[in-house]
C-alpha cells in the first residue's frame, strides 16, 4: 500500500492525483479458515475437485495472503491442475523481485538490509553489521533507521518489540534473491 501510495503521488502537491478524494480498501491477510474456505468454493465454483490435502498445502505456503491465493486458484483452473503450487510460488517470487528491485533502485541499503532480514538478522545491530558488512563502508544509524522506516511503510515489513521481519513469506523468498 505504502509502495501504491508513493507511486500515485497522493502527498505530492505536483500530482494530478494530489487532494483528490479516494477510498482505500484495506484486505487483510485470511485466516487459515478463511483461506481453506475461500479455496474450497472457489474451486467448487469451477467445478473442479480438490483434495484437503492440496489446498492446506497452499494455504500452508501462500499464509492467507489473498491475492497469492488467488493467484494458485486462478492457475490452477485455468491450467486443469491443482498440481501448480510450485508455479504459483515462483510467480509470485518474480512478481516481488520486480517489486522490491524498482523499490531499492535508490539505494543499495535497502536492498542489503531485506537480505539481512529475509537470512534471519532481525534486530537493528545485526541488520546494521550485515549491511555495513555487504556494503564495505560504515552505515549511519539516520540511513539505516530511514530505509527500515520506508519498508514499513510499504507493507513489506513490520517491527515487533526489537525485531524485524517480512509481513508475506514471498517478500522474504524475493528478498534473498536479490
Amino acid at each position: 500500500m505504502g509502495i501504491l501510495n508513493e507511486f500515485l503521488g497522493f502527498g505530492d502537491s505536483e500530482s494530478p492525483l494530489y487532494g483528490r478524494t479516494r477510498e482505500v480498501i484495506n484486505v487483510e491477510r485470511f485466516s487459515k479458515e478463511k483461506s481453506l474456505e475461500f479455496l474450497e468454493a472457489g474451486f467448487n465454483e469451477s467445478g473442479m475437485s480438490v483434495s484437503m490435502e492440496e489446498i492446506e498445502k497452499a494455504v500452508e505456503i501462500l499464509d492467507g495472503i489473498p491475492g497469492w491465493l488467488t493467484l494458485y486458484g486462478y492457475m490452477a483452473v485455468r491450467k486443469k491442475n491443482i498440481k501448480v503450487l510450485d508455479q504459483v510460488v515462483d510467480e509470485a517470487v518474480k512478481i516481488a523481485v520486480r517489486e522490491l528491485s524498482s523499490l531499492i533502485k535508490g539505494s543499495r541499503l535497502y536492498e542489503h538490509v531485506l537480505k539481512a532480514i529475509a537470512v534471519g538478522y532481525r534486530n537493528w545491530k545485526n541488520i546494521g553489521y550485515f549491511a555495513e558488512s555487504r556494503l564495505g563502508r560504515p552505515v549511519y544509524d539516520k540511513s539505516l533507521y530511514e530505509s527500515l522506516q520506508k519498508l514499513i511503510a510499504a507493507s513489506i515489513i513490520e517491527k515487533r518489540d526489537t525485531e524485524y521481519d517480512f509481513l508475506d513469506p514471498i517478500y522474504r523468498e524475493a528478498s534473498k534473491r536479490l
